[in-house]
Parts: structure tokens; C-alpha cells; sequence
């Protein structure tokens, strides 16, 4: 399993970009599973089964249905925790700004601490956009080079 994140501060195209990825890759021939992060608090619906079980004192509930499964775990994960028995060829990270993993960093225009993360790969932009980057390290590529990306994390994703 390798793993690869698709970073950058909200409303610049992440979730667009690692959806064209996703079917750029599985087309590939690979399997592929994301980690979404979020700064919001998870919790299941007040009221609901879910939330009756939690607050009875379940460590942990799964909810299944005939199209897909959902599991709340009642403590703090980290990444590491949640892939552990995962077995993917790649997973997509979207979020976690400062993981040291390989990631794309996406931008709506440049600013000078836009982009403080390390292992930057390529900087992400909407297709119509017109950012002029001076940086021979990091490539400018728009969210339309979803081939050239592609390649990218089949080189450089990190191994787990």
C-alpha cells in the first residue's frame, strides 16, 4: 500500500482533484481507498441507534447496510491506526496540510506562505488560472493533468 495526500487550504479543488484521480487510477488497474481529514467534530446523529449505543458505553459501532458499512471508533485514531489492516495499492489522503507524506498542494493563487508544507510534488492549479510560479523544485500543473498526476504518485507515492 502507498500512500499520497492531496493538500491545500479550503475551496482550492481537492476533493475535484483526488475524485479525477480516484477514476484516473482505478482505470489503471489499481485499487484505491481515501482519507479524508477534517477539523470538524464526528460524531453519530443525537437520537440515533448509533448515538444510543455510544452513549450506552459501546467502544466502538458499525453500521451496515446492503450498499456500504460505517464504523465509529470512540477514541483518537491516528493515520496509521486507520490503514492498519487496510490492503489497497494506494490511498489518497485529502487534508492533513502537514503530514510528511508526498502530496499535491492546491491553490487558488499564490501567496508567499501559501504553500509552507514539506514534500510538495507538484502545485495544483484551476485550469483557467494564470499563477506564475518561480520555483524550479515544485511544477505548476492544473487539476486537467490528471494523466501527468497520475504518474506522478505511481512514482512517488510512499510506501507504508
Amino acid at each position: 500500500m502507498r500512500l499520497f495526500a492531496v493538500s491545500g487550504y479550503s475551496g482550492t479543488g481537492k476533493t475535484t482533484l483526488v475524485e479525477a484521480l480516484i477514476q484516473e487510477l482505478t482505470k489503471r488497474g489499481y485499487s484505491v481507498a481515501t482519507v479524508k481529514s477534517t477539523k470538524e467534530t464526528l460524531s453519530d446523529v443525537e437520537g440515533s441507534d448509533t448515538w444510543r449505543h455510544r452513549v450506552a458505553g459501546a467502544a466502538a459501532t458499525a453500521l451496515l447496510s446492503p450498499q456500504a458499512a460505517v464504523t465509529w471508533q470512540y477514541k483518537l485514531l491516528g493515520l496509521k491506526d486507520v490503514l492498519r489492516d487496510w490492503k489497497y495499492d494506494f490511498v489518497l489522503i485529502e487534508g492533513m496540510k502537514d503530514v510528511d507524506l508526498p502530496k499535491f498542494w492546491c491553490v487558488r493563487d499564490i501567496s508567499k506562505d501559501e504553500m509552507r508544507s514539506r514534500n510538495v510534488k507538484a502545485l495544483i492549479t484551476h485550469p483557467d488560472s494564470s499563477i506564475e510560479w518561480q520555483n524550479d523544485e515544485v511544477e505548476v500543473l492544473t487539476s486537467d493533468d490528471i494523466s501527468i498526476l497520475a504518474d506522478i504518485i505511481e512514482q512517488e507515492a510512499a510506501p507504508i
